[in-house]
């Protein structure tokens, strides 16, 4: 089971230090790949355990145009979302569900996540809008946890 998350230090650059913290204390979800991406006061990092496209390819954080994502979990129709995408004319790189998340959230917004079926956590930050979002899935069975210091 992967593990996620993201550091939010705004004029500080100790969101480097607390995702390498978030990271070390989730190793044990994800033996495949351990993953930190920084930007401008905020990194996303990742612990994978790979079991749908095992290839390096389909690591996260996954960038996808103004889009990178994380996401921990299972996307049930995954296969016939990306057939319906496909039909649609988008290209894809990888056979992975976060592939699939990352086109449509890009291409649909929050529009696409309704098409979803599964269990997840995704955060997703959009340079477009600068926004971060923050989505599990319908019945709660993958949490996303916040926890919020001083501002």
């Amino acid at each position: 089971m992967c593990g996620i998350g993201i550091s939010i230090t705004p004029g500080s650059s100790e969101h480097k230090m607390i995702a390498s913290s978030i990271n070390s204390l989730q190793l044990h979800r994800g033996p495949d790949n351990n993953s930190i991406q920084n930007f401008e006061g905020f990194s996303f990092c990742h612990q994978r355990l790979s079991i749908i496209d095992l290839n390096e390819r389909s690591n996260q954080p996954y960038k996808y145009k103004n889009i990178v994502l994380v996401f921990n979990g299972e996307i049930y129709n995954f296969r016939s979302l990306r057939k319906e995408l496909i039909n649609k004319g988008f290209n894809f790189k990888t056979f992975s569900d976060t592939e699939v998340l990352a086109i449509g959230i890009h291409h649909f917004g929050r529009d696409f996540l309704k098409k979803v079926d599964g269990m997840f956590a995704i955060i997703w930050f959009d340079s477009q809008t600068n926004k971060i979002f923050f989505i599990s899935d319908p019945f709660g069975i993958k949490k996303i946890y916040f926890y919020k210091k001083d501002n």
